[in-house]
């Protein structure tokens, strides 16, 4: 009897504690049996659907509360369908979005209830409102957008600079060391000659800068011609032999899904030669109707693809891929990637076709 009594109290004890759990949560949580009775929910629930306590505790299912949520759903069909799929597949858990009427978003979540044997008892439904959470990455969306093209603008006033005032300076300054050596002594001209060498340089790497900061190409010949020159550069540049495919310039792109791409594509190519050890990489830019695909791909170490996109920008080294990546979902573009130990790198910039301003027949007839 005395046993009994414990495992009583503890029952209730563990009842209590599930309930203040349950109550507790800022998501609205919906706990229901296999046959559909209403088993328990939490206030948070009745606010996230406006439905009253009163109308639950009437009914023993949980049929007038799904009524009234198909209700206030932009699309009740898909709703019950997946409601109606999971209790068919009753060991299965999942993830949805749903969209309500009045503009609020809803992240839904559900697990069976199961047994330590593996009877399923019932089902349990987790609602995450995620309205100001989505407005919040809209929003830091447009910020990244609006600095993208701030930075461009930024890199093509510095590039301009250089190339109007330092690169003339240098040219200049050449020009009249040149004209001073045939009334200079020939040690004194064999001096102006070094410092000619060396002015030389300068404008060289002055030019090189230019190119980094903000690329003519890009901005004069459009996307498919600037990631060309880039590729063409980096094998100059770099020990590695660079590969360049195109089937011919795409449509018109808008200015910041432009520098988007092509500042990713050379984030990619500096990655490549810092980190894989590569003797080959190929840039190739395709587009059809239904996205622009830009792929750099080598034949380096490799790595785990999936873990460094998982970490977020944690890891060192991985913050320009996680960047890369959120800056291409602004777009409602992607990154993959595709990577083993030894086996090189692929990745694949992604932006669906609708970012292009027009058609490549558009622009030809214009």
């Amino acid at each position: 009897m005395t046993e009994w009594r414990h495992a009583e109290k503890a029952a209730r004890v563990q009842k209590t504690v599930l309930e203040a759990v349950v109550e507790a949560s800022t998501d609205g949580v919906l706990v229901v049996a296999s046959d559909g009775k209403t088993l328990a929910y939490n206030r948070r629930l009745l606010e996230i659907w406006g439905v009253t306590e009163e109308l639950i505790r009437q009914q023993q299912t949980d049929e007038r509360i799904t009524e009234i949520v198909t209700g206030k759903v932009v699309d009740p069909h898909a709703l019950l369908a997946r409601v109606k799929w999971y209790f068919a597949n009753p060991a299965e858990r999942g993830h949805d979005r749903i969209e309500l009427k009045d503009g609020r978003l809803l992240d839904r979540y559900t697990a069976p209830i199961a047994g330590t044997d593996g009877a399923v008892y019932g089902r349990v439904w987790f609602f995450h409102d995620s309205t100001e959470e989505e407005v919040a990455k809209a929003r830091l969306r447009s910020l990244a957008s609006e600095l993208t093209l701030l930075e461009e603008r930024e890199r093509r006033q510095l590039a301009t600079t250089l190339h109007d005032r330092v690169s003339q300076a240098l040219a200049l300054s050449q020009m009249k060391l040149d004209a001073l050596k045939p009334s200079l002594a020939p040690g004194a001209a064999l001096e102006v000659e070094r410092v000619n060498q060396m002015l030389e340089e300068a404008l060289a790497q002055t030019r090189n800068l230019t190119s980094d900061l903000s690329s003519p190409v890009l901005h004069q010949l459009g996307l498919s011609a600037a990631l060309q020159w880039l590729a063409d550069r980096t094998e100059e540049q770099a020990a590695i032999e660079v590969q360049f495919e195109s089937d011919g310039e795409p449509a018109s792109l808008d200015e910041e899904t432009k520098v988007l791409l092509f500042q990713a594509a050379r984030e990619l190519l500096m990655n490549t030669i810092k980190h894989a050890r590569a003797q080959h990489c190929t840039v190739a830019i395709h587009q059809d109707q239904a996205e622009l695909r830009i792929r750099v791909e080598d034949d380096g170490v490799g790595f785990d693809g999936n873990a460094i996109l998982a970490s977020n920008g944690a890891k060192r080294n991985c913050f320009g891929l996680f960047n890369i990546r959120e800056r291409l979902t602004s777009l409602g573009g992607r990154l993959e990637c595709k990577s083993a130990a030894g086996r090189g790198a692929r990745f694949a910039l992604v932006v669906p076709a609708d970012r292009c301003v027009k058609s490549k027949r558009e622009r030809k007839n214009g």
